[in-house]
């Protein structure tokens, strides 16, 4: 009677303290302006119908390889964002697949959809979600900056 009281507790703990499901997330890419366009260094990993992947005019990877590819593509850029398409017809497993591990590699995935144009070289841009202090799950108000005298910067009185 006991063990299986104790059996019946661990099975809600388990149920209850189990993380929920974040599922995969990405971004919807965008064209920006014509004044607005970046450096032109867009990475854009186009995930083909037999689930390799090639990264912009680079050759085709393995999935097992994309990791180690991003890795050295991303080490040195401080705006880390890759833009995913995909051939028609490809599931949604191997799409998935790819985010999961760009995303180890990468700060933030955009799906390019069929609405985007896509030339060489690329202009593309996502919508960066607004910042949240997740601790108060409100927008943080920016930062206000007041002139300081440059006799109080020098003077410790």
């Amino acid at each position: 009677m006991f063990a299986s009281l104790l059996l019946i507790l661990a099975v809600i703990a388990v149920v209850l303290l189990r993380p929920p499901p974040i599922g995969l997330s990405v971004a919807i890419a965008e064209n920006p302006k014509p004044d607005t366009c970046g450096d032109g260094r867009e990475i854009i990993a186009h995930v083909l119908h037999n689930g390799d992947v090639r990264l912009s005019l680079d050759r085709p990877l393995k999935p097992s390889e994309l990791e180690f590819r991003l890795r050295d593509i991303f080490a040195t850029r401080v705006e880390r964002l890759l833009f995913l398409k995909a051939d028609r017809g490809l599931s949604f497993e191997d799409a998935a697949k790819v985010i999961e591990i760009a995303s180890r590699q990468v700060d933030h995935v955009a799906i390019i959809t069929s609405s985007v144009r896509t030339t060489f070289p690329s202009c593309l841009t996502m919508r960066m979600p607004p910042f949240r202090d997740y601790n108060y799950n409100q927008v943080r108000p920016p930062i206000e900056m007041n002139e300081l005298p440059l006799w109080r910067a020098v003077v410790p009185w």
